[in-house]
């Protein structure tokens, strides 16, 4: 969604597509106000679903498998919301970068070959009952100055090397009533 040219498209719903053996399955670019929901982004060579600088969307009940970097990407966007969406398979499960105040509610991340959830030089983002588990690196990984983040009653176990990661230079965030097995705070 949005154009090349910079135009913006708001109040958008895709439900129930599918998307395959395509570079990204789901752009949403300079965009806000659009659902997706119940979408399926599979094999695709980098991203599932991806938000570019996209601000005010939801995305509720997709799937992304086997995508060749991230099954979710949040790029220098805000004010989202990611409520109970999978990621399966992927290189990365949802990955956070560069993007502020969004709010993950209830997705899973699991068997993805480096890290279930991540947030890079992100703030003030809420994470909430998401499950991370048997990725090959890092349930959770709270990255390269991300700070003022919560994470609430979320869960991971079986990943990699741990199951929460945060960075010395990622500090401060809040962590409450977690179940996280083996934790590495640097």
């Amino acid at each position: 969604m949005g154009t090349e040219d910079g135009a913006i498209q708001h109040g958008n719903v895709l439900e129930e597509n599918e998307a395959t053996l395509c570079v990204v399955g789901f752009f949403v670019v300079n965009a806000g106000d659009n659902t997706l929901r119940e979408n399926v982004a599979a094999d695709n060579d980098e991203f599932g679903f991806a938000l570019n600088q996209a601000h005010g969307n939801w995305l509720i009940g997709n799937t992304a498998e086997r995508n060749g970097r991230d099954g979710f990407s949040v790029f220098r966007s805000s004010g989202n919301a990611l409520l109970e969406n999978a990621a399966y398979g992927n290189r990365y499960g949802i990955s956070v970068i560069g993007s502020d105040g969004n709010d993950l509610l209830r997705n899973v991340a699991r068997a993805n070959q480096i890290d279930g959830i991540r947030l890079v030089f992100s703030e003030g983002n809420d994470l909430v009952e998401n499950v991370a588990d048997e990725n090959g690196r890092t349930g959770f990984a709270v990255v390269a100055f991300s700070k003022d983040n919560i994470l609430r009653e979320n869960l991971a176990h079986n990943n990699g090397s741990s199951d929460l990661y945060q960075s010395a230079v990622s500090t401060p965030n809040e962590y409450i009533e977690n179940d996280f097995g083996l934790v590495v705070m640097l």
